[in-house]
């Protein structure tokens, strides 16, 4: 019993993480990794202290991504939502410093004009930025949606202001509303401000290219390195790859663990087989004078084999109701280090549970049909 409770536990513990990973890779990003590649450019700060000379480079480096050839769409972004690198910031509703939806603070992205476009992040309502939100005119900003939801409830965000939670800080103008985007695996909430407005400030500094292309790998990065030389032979790219290989590597220890958890989980459930097996075997082979006699007063073999299973059923019951217990008293600590999955799902430990209580008769059957068998006259003389 204790080796099948185990056994349960194990195996009811894969499926989850299991479920877990199947969900991750099937949920869907805000945005289409497909044909998108991606790489890091830093700015070295001494050379660009400016945040006109940043934004200048900006603007000549969007041009030159969006002209080469079999380009589909270019974008520049201060973080990539999937590598999970990000700033936040806490922000303000115009009028309301002290209220509680704005106190929060939201993922703080900077992005050239054509960024959403370029990523397949759809914008829902407004506008996107472009080249007229530069510095010196009115700032402007897009939300997500979720940030949307939560800030004015029901109300249309587009016109609406609100701000960085700073002394000082300029009120910014809703212009827009975007999908929301997994960050890191979650749903955040995040705001979109202009590189150009915001180009003075330290995360100005670190950027992602965005690229949209159906051109083979090396032809994309050989352009793209020939763009960035072509403004600044000092500047590096790096971390060039295709989004869709981020991800893959993104979730690279959620299949690690998946794989692991399952290896632990059937060796589990082989050891509970083997563990039956020889539990069985051994009692028979002490009951064999009694198998014997019953044999040898006319019981049939298939009324005794139904004895031998039942018996060994009832442990093996106890042993799956004992590890199910386990697993519903400690599923609240799983789900919350198995989002996706959830809690227990019911089909999942039913299916635990008959997979077991199978092999559980099966390594009952083989040695009960080999006891039931034997000659009663050699049982008898054995004894």
């Amino acid at each position: 019993s204790g080796q099948i409770a185990l056994g349960v536990i194990l195996l009811c513990g894969a499926g989850m993480v299991i479920e877990n990973f199947r969900l991750l890779q099937g949920t869907a990003l805000g945005f289409d990794a497909r044909n998108l590649y991606t790489a890091e450019l830093v700015l070295p700060e001494r050379r660009y202290t400016e945040g006109s000379n940043r934004a200048r480079l900006l603007e000549d480096l969007m041009a030159r991504l969006s002209a080469l050839p079999g380009i589909d769409g270019a974008g520049i972004i201060t973080a990539n939502p999937i590598r999970g690198a990000t700033w936040s910031i806490p922000i303000a509703i115009e009028g309301r410093d002290d209220d509680a939806r704005a106190s929060q603070s939201v993922n703080h992205r900077l992005i050239a004009p054509g960024t959403l476009a370029a990523m397949g992040i759809p914008l829902l309502r407004g506008r996107h930025g472009g080249r007229q939100d530069v510095q010196g005119a009115a700032p402007v900003v897009i939300v997500s949606a979720r940030l949307a939801a939560r800030l004015w409830p029901g109300a249309d965000p587009v016109g609406r202001r609100l701000r960085i939670a700073r002394q000082g800080s300029p009120l910014l103008t809703v212009i827009g509303v975007a999908g929301d985007v997994r960050d890191a695996g979650d749903l955040r909430e995040t705001w979109y401000l202009p590189y150009a407005q915001n180009a003075a400030s330290n995360a100005a500094l670190e950027l992602n290219l965005m690229l949209r292309s159906q051109l083979p790998e090396e032809t994309v990065a050989r352009e793209l390195r020939a763009a960035v030389a072509g403004l600044d032979a000092l500047l590096s790219v790096n971390a060039f790859a295709p989004m869709e290989r981020v991800r893959a590597e993104n979730l690279a220890p959620d299949r690690l663990g998946a794989a692991t958890v399952s290896v632990f989980a059937l060796l589990g459930l082989l050891l509970a087989a083997i563990g039956t097996y020889g539990v069985v075997a051994y009692v028979l082979a002490r009951r064999e004078r009694e198998i014997g006699i019953r044999l040898a007063l006319g019981a049939e073999p298939r009324a005794v084999l139904r004895l031998v299973l039942r018996e060994s059923l009832v442990r093996a019951v106890l042993g799956v109701a004992g590890g199910l217990a386990v697993m519903v008293a400690i599923q609240g600590m799983l789900a919350a280090r198995l989002p996706q999955a959830g809690g227990a799902d019911p089909r999942l430990f039913a299916a635990v549970a008959i997979l077991f209580l199978g092999v559980a008769a099966l390594a009952t059957w083989l040695p009960g049909r080999r006891a039931t068998a034997i000659d009663p006259a050699t049982a008898l003389r054995a004894e």
